[in-house]
């Protein structure tokens, strides 16, 4: 049984850093709805700000419904705990039970959000890299998966051109 869990600053990162995001980028659409008189530049600006809001917001949603700030990996599933909106605090995956590994190392980017699909319950939890150990469970996931899953991420991974771990 191993635990994963953010550092302090990551914890508080992924928490609030919409916060002042949110603040800059409405001071920004103030300023632009005033300033729109002048011309059509400032409505262009004031829709690409609209936009960016809407963004980031939406991202930092998703964040607290998916991911969960601390992961322990077990012999048979994955203990998912410490979230900020759910409704479940604990969520248990099943190895068997993953259906889709996608987003970052899974998809060859280097720092991007990866998500686990427990198709059984149909949820998705979600991990950045910054996770404490975070290649270790990358290790665990991949290695306890099901070949068919293992094979589909191998060749997004480029690791395999020929699926062919598994047949099951």
């Amino acid at each position: 049984m191993r635990s994963f869990s953010y550092s302090f600053f990551y914890r508080f990162f992924f928490r609030y850093c919409n916060i002042p995001a949110t603040l800059v980028l409405l001071l920004y659409f103030v300023l632009l709805n005033t300033g729109a008189q002048r011309g059509y530049y400032y409505y262009i600006l004031f829709i690409i700000t609209a936009f960016l809001i809407y963004r980031v917001n939406k991202f930092y949603l998703l964040l607290y419904k998916i991911m969960p700030f601390k992961i322990i990996a077990e012999d048979e599933n994955l203990i998912c705990t410490d979230f900020i909106f759910r409704k479940n605090k604990i969520v248990k995956i099943k190895y068997e039970d993953i259906g889709k590994l996608e987003g970052g190392i899974f998809e060859k980017k280097l720092n991007w959000l990866m998500k686990i699909h427990d198709r059984r319950n149909n949820l998705f939890i979600g991990f950045f890299q910054q996770l404490k150990g975070s290649k270790t469970l990358e290790t665990i996931i991949l290695n306890k998966i099901t070949g068919k899953v293992y094979n589909s991420v191998s060749c997004k991974m480029g690791l395999t051109e020929n699926p062919g771990r598994f047949q099951n």
